[in-house]
């Protein structure tokens, strides 16, 4: 159970870091994430991570869709196969 519990902390000290950044620095961020996906993850998985992470969250809750759609649209771009 100490690991739940740990893990729920770190969620929240994460949360309280995104809430302190200024747009760039999420934005940043948000861009930074996004390689990370692309890099270790294959397939429509990495648009569900993207979706359920916090900084996508903190993204629409300042209601930057712009900030969120741009790295979104890029892992979407990224599923289509090139010709």
């Amino acid at each position: 159970m100490a690991g739940w519990t740990d893990a729920k902390v770190e969620e929240e000290i994460f949360r309280e870091y995104l809430e302190g950044m200024n747009d760039a620095e999420l934005s940043r961020v948000a861009r930074h994430y996004v390689f990370l996906c692309q890099t270790s993850l294959g397939g429509p998985w990495k648009i569900d991570v993207w979706k359920r992470d916090f900084i996508h969250q903190e993204c629409s809750r300042r209601q930057k869709p712009k900030l969120y759609q741009q790295p979104e649209e890029f892992i979407l771009n990224s599923l289509i196969p090139s010709r």
